[in-house]
């Protein structure tokens, strides 16, 4: 997020608090928890926080409901489940003492025109803020491709997996980015949800059928491990 103050202890990535979760190792998040995002991610964060015995606990979403990309279903089991929503709020600062989260400021902001991606842009509201006190803060707001996992493959300008648009055919002849990104979500055209790219893959049986290639005596050992290396840091 560029946020200052993002590298105070107490400040967890969504994947990672989940992953330590999932290992049997949870972070201590205390009893005040603020989680950054709108989509599913920050629902699985927002309502583990709740079943980790965290007594206040906000989602905090720079849009409006109605914006919001998670699951309608997620986003009301997390508010009957006692998740407390701060709409049109975005985090401007992390405060901290002594290297730890204390509190977080959140700008107020107000929906103006819409953005390229159809959606009213969020626009600050000049002079409201708010702080917040916190024990923690998770921030789900989406994830980056772990370069060295990929490394014989050429990256766009914002980190993801470089293919054609039709073709999905990387810089490496034998490692088709169809096979990947059916499963990663990473190529040019959007797939708006993780948790439906199962269902996507299933829907293209080309894409089902490179994702087996890949996976078998096709593809060599080397772009095998590249895959699953890429597919653990992802959803693990």
């Amino acid at each position: 997020m560029r946020t200052p103050g993002e590298d105070l202890d107490g400040v967890y990535g969504g994947i990672d608090f989940l992953r330590s979760v999932i290992l049997g190792k949870p972070e201590e998040i205390g009893d005040n928890v603020v989680i950054c995002g709108g989509g599913n991610t920050a629902m699985d964060a927002c309502r583990t926080a709740v079943r980790l015995g965290a007594k206040n606990v906000y989602v905090v979403y720079r849009r409006t409901r109605n914006e919001m990309p998670a699951d309608d279903l997620e986003i009301r089991e997390a508010e009957e489940e006692g998740v407390q929503y701060k709409f049109l709020t975005n985090p401007i600062s992390f405060n901290g003492e002594n290297g730890k989260v204390k509190s977080i400021t959140l700008q107020i902001m107000e929906l103006g025109e819409p953005d390229a991606s159809g959606r009213r842009k969020p626009v600050p509201v000049e002079g409201k803020t708010e702080e917040i006190e916190v024990d923690s803060v998770i921030m789900a707001i989406g994830q980056k491709l772990v370069g060295e996992d990929v490394s014989e493959l050429k990256l766009t300008d914002r980190g993801n997996i470089e293919a054609d648009i039709d073709t999905f055919q990387t810089n490496l002849a034998k490692f088709n980015a169809k096979s990947a990104v059916c499963a990663l979500g990473l190529v040019k055209r959007k797939i708006k949800r993780r948790s439906n790219l199962c269902l996507e893959a299933s829907a293209h049986k080309t894409d089902c059928r490179d994702v087996h290639n890949l996976l078998t005596a096709s593809y060599t050992q080397s772009a095998k491990n590249t895959f699953c290396a890429v597919a653990f840091n992802e959803f693990v």
